[in-house]
């Protein structure tokens, strides 16, 4: 028997997450897919539009009927190579952050230092 529910699993698979992860993402609570599919039973609208919603590359009319493509071909997806970029470049900011954060510290120690030594001469000026 072919279902939404059973195609609502095929999503999950073919995006390698659990039906769990999916709840999750679509904001339902914990169980309302999985229970439904275990009993077989309906699923409120809402769901099926978070869905369409967050998952935009799969066709709503396969979704809904099992009818034409998985795969909407009117979405055009953003290629895998852009996120493993976009990650790249994080990775080189989260560096300079660090970085960044190392220089203001010894720059804090300095200026401690400083203020000690400045204190120290404005003492020995006064005596």
């Amino acid at each position: 028997m072919d279902t939404v529910l059973l195609r609502i699993k095929e999503i999950t698979i073919n995006e390698g997450i659990t039906i769990g992860s999916l709840e999750k993402r679509i904001g339902a609570s914990k169980g309302v897919l999985s229970r439904a599919i275990k009993n077989g039973s309906d699923i409120q609208a809402k769901w099926l539009q978070k869905i369409v919603e967050i998952y935009p590359r799969y066709s709503s009319f396969w979704l809904l009927t099992g009818h034409g493509d998985m795969i909407n071909q009117n979405v055009t997806t953003i290629p895998k190579n852009s996120f493993e970029k976009k990650c790249s470049d994080c990775k080189k900011n989260e560096q300079r952050i660090s970085d960044l954060l190392e220089t203001i510290s010894s720059l804090k120690e300095t200026n401690t230092v400083q203020k000690e030594l400045i204190a120290e001469i404005k003492k020995h000026h006064l005596h």
